[in-house]
């Protein structure tokens, strides 16, 4: 855990030298969900998040409703760190705690529950409206490369 306390402490100060707004929280609760199990309510497609992008393993995280579209989270886990994107929000999910999207397989194998040291890395600038726009209309090519890989076979 010192390990971890200490990469963070440094991604903290780089954070903060160049300029960006930094949260640590030290037993941030991190839970995993999975969309094929209902973990996002939607109305069809239940891919997208409700950033309007869709759900990428290794990639999509829910935070709490304080946190800008696409603050990075870097969440230490025992085995290491590992980085997320808020593109999604949740009705249980609160500041201090963050909801990492992962695939069927995985989450029934090695789901994640527990408290852990995390760092949010807000946007220099949060997305407004039109910008979010054109991410919907001009990312075509980003969506249908992320439901490639997250395409399971029957």
């Amino acid at each position: 855990m010192v390990a971890s306390k200490l990469a963070a402490i440094i991604l903290y100060a780089i954070c903060m030298t160049h300029g960006g707004e930094c949260v640590v929280v030290e037993d941030a609760r991190v839970t995993s969900y999975a969309w094929e199990l209902g973990g996002i309510n939607c109305q069809e497609p239940c891919h997208l998040t409700a950033f309007m992008s869709p759900v990428v393993f290794g990639q999509t995280a829910a935070c709490g409703p304080d946190m800008p579209w696409r603050t990075k989270v870097t969440i230490f886990m025992p085995y290491g760190p590992i980085v997320r994107y808020c593109e999604d929000r949740g009705g249980a999910i609160t500041n201090e705690r963050v909801d990492i999207a992962m695939g069927l397989e995985e989450i029934k194998n090695n789901p994640i529950h527990g408290d852990f040291l995390v760092l949010w890395e807000l946007p220099r600038k949060p997305l407004d409206n039109s910008q979010l726009l054109h991410i919907m209309e001009n990312d075509e090519t980003h969506i249908n490369n992320a439901r490639q890989r997250n395409h399971r076979p029957d």
